[in-house]
């Protein structure tokens, strides 16, 4: 019955209107191929928001910045999955969880799935706005182009809250525990991520 609601019910769409039936019909039935697919579009969305903050559009081409998103969101994507599934297990465990680390590969894949249709709807600016899409704080921009940054940052924080919330409730599903619970786990395990990122950017500053 299980394998037959995951084919039944894309799995893209159904994290979005119903992401715990579907999350539990891919515990049997994960297609990979869609998890890797989601993880590649959720680090494209990452690279992307990162690029934008830092305003490359003013001295970077296009087309490198293109290419630079588009191969660093699928490193981004597939280490981040491993990092972050590694802990989630952690954490989960040591609040009481007892998902299976497979289990908990899947949910950290497809709880990226509004970051991935976050990723899909770039493209809509970025055909209007091309280099002008990568400079947010450019005082050079038109009304049209800061209306249209502004509205797509909007969208890009509800992506990045969705996103947030529903690796919670993935998170929750695959290791049994309270929201609370697997929210404290999520919490900590970005704590631990945020502190090496900060450190490899001090490091690399520090080298530069």
């Amino acid at each position: 019955m299980l394998r037959m609601s995951t084919r039944d019910q894309h799995p893209f769409l159904g994290m979005l209107k119903s992401p715990k039936q579907t999350l539990t019909s891919l515990f049997y039935d994960a297609r990979f191929l869609w998890a890797f697919l989601i993880l590649w579009l959720g680090g494209i969305s990452g690279i992307t928001i990162i690029s934008r903050l830092q305003n490359v559009g003013e001295d970077t081409s296009l087309l490198t910045i293109l290419l630079s998103v588009i191969i660093g969101g699928f490193v981004m994507g597939i280490l981040g999955w491993f990092l972050f599934s590694i802990l989630y297990m952690f954490f989960g465990s040591l609040f009481g969880g007892r998902g299976d680390f497979s289990h908990i590969q899947i949910a950290t894949a497809y709880s990226l799935t509004p970051l991935a249709t976050n990723t899909i709807l770039t493209i809509i600016p970025l055909l209007f706005l091309q280099a002008h899409f990568f400079q947010v704080q450019s005082n050079a921009l038109s009304t049209f182009s800061s209306i249209t940054l502004l509205v797509f940052s909007i969208i890009e924080g509800v992506a990045l809250l969705w996103s947030f919330l529903l690796t919670v409730a993935s998170v929750s599903e695959a290791h049994r525990l309270s929201f609370g619970k697997s929210f404290l786990t999520v919490f900590f395990s970005w704590i631990i991520v945020l502190v090496i990122l900060f450190g490899m950017l001090l490091t690399f500053n520090t080298l530069s």
